[in-house]
């Protein structure tokens, strides 16, 4: 799985990602500012919700982007980390954001002894603005 920070050729549809989430800007509208990261994660956090039927029934989820657009902007389904934070990535680093993946354990549950042993299995997101680097997450399912 590979995130690129560089916007893919087609990029995404970002007026139909911008509609899905209730932002009524307009692209050009959102510099790449911590008011805008706050504002569209805040939007996809309450628009698009964390679903993890398909791993869960055994399906492979497809992680390009005009596959995540198919099924969270277009069919209005959830996603799990790898695809709300894919979407994510994508629609920011159109939006003039650097972005980079990081790759994190879920620890909720385990002693302090068990943590390093836990798999690298979630993905969140680094974005670089004017104000600093800041850690982007919409796509954690638990609490």
């Amino acid at each position: 799985m590979s995130i690129s920070s560089q916007p893919p050729e087609s990029g995404p549809d970002l007026a139909a990602y911008l509609d899905r989430l209730g932002i009524g800007a307009a692209p050009s509208a959102l510099p790449p500012t911590l008011a805008t990261l706050r504002t569209v994660q805040r939007a996809q956090l309450l628009a698009i919700p964390f679903e993890n039927l398909d791993p869960v029934r055994g399906i492979v989820p497809a992680l390009e982007v005009p596959a995540l657009e198919d099924k969270l902007v277009r069919r209005r389904r959830g996603g799990y980390c790898f695809e709300l934070n894919g979407l994510l990535s994508a629609a920011l680093t159109a939006l003039g954001f650097t972005v980079r993946p990081l790759a994190g354990r879920v620890v909720l549950g385990v002693g302090d002894e068990g943590w390093a042993s836990r798999p690298a299995t979630h993905l969140a997101l680094a974005v670089d603005t004017e104000e600093g680097t800041h850690l982007a997450d919409a796509g954690f399912g638990a609490l």
